[in-house]
């Protein structure tokens, strides 16, 4: 059965935060017979719930001079609660002759994503890769993507993805959602677009996750 994901942003002036949203929820119930891990890219299986996000989720930030912040909540096991933030911020364009900009995400509660165990980084994953207890999880802020450049010279790109790019070979990221504490994986397939000259532009096209709800 398909259904709706509820999401909840926090958005202010031209900040284009574009995802499907609904607050209509089943009454989640725990069903403890699960499988402890799923394949990034994984969209049928026992235990396997897939979304399809129509239209996309899309990050960005279309106009410094309006708002260089911006913070959303996504919520991947629909029960209308927050799983994760994703943060994102650009240079105030009156501090000439530098721009920078960076996104990050950050686990809600006992909720933890995959990085690299060297810089907690948000990690890449490839079609068909095991997501399960072997990677590494975190629960702290880890970054997507940063770049910072000043006139002098000065330049540095940090992240795993910014050279994830729309139209090349699938990339996800692994999530662990936890649930009177049993851990439920998830991966979430996304790409930086430069369909707008924007740097700063990541889309989330579908996600999929141990499901462990039944309806009553």
């Amino acid at each position: 059965m398909k259904k709706s994901v509820p999401c909840f942003p926090n958005f202010l002036g031209t900040i284009i935060i574009v995802f499907l949203s609904s607050c209509g929820h089943d009454k989640p119930q725990i069903n403890h017979d699960y499988h402890d891990s799923i394949l990034a890219g994984q969209r049928a299986g026992d235990g396997v719930y897939f979304q399809n996000i129509e239209p996309d989720w899309a990050f960005f930030i279309s106009d410094p001079w309006v708002q260089t912040h911006f913070s959303t909540s996504l919520d991947f096991d629909n029960d209308g609660i927050s799983d994760f933030e994703i943060n994102g911020s650009m240079c105030d364009p009156t501090m000439l002759g530098a721009d920078c900009e960076e996104i990050s995400i950050t686990p809600v509660g006992e909720n933890k994503i995959c990085t690299r165990p060297d810089n907690n980084w948000l990690d890449t994953l490839n079609l068909g890769d095991t997501i399960d207890s072997r990677l590494n999880w975190s629960s702290a802020t880890s970054l997507i993507y940063s770049y910072y450049w000043d006139m002098s010279g000065n330049t540095d790109t940090s992240g795993n993805w910014h050279s994830v790019l729309e139209g090349e070979t699938p990339r996800y990221f692994a999530f662990q959602i936890n649930k009177q504490g049993k851990p439920y994986y998830g991966w979430v397939a996304m790409h930086r677009s430069l369909a707008f000259g924007n740097s700063f532009h990541y889309i989330l096209p579908e996600y999929g996750v141990i499901y462990p709800w039944i309806e009553e």
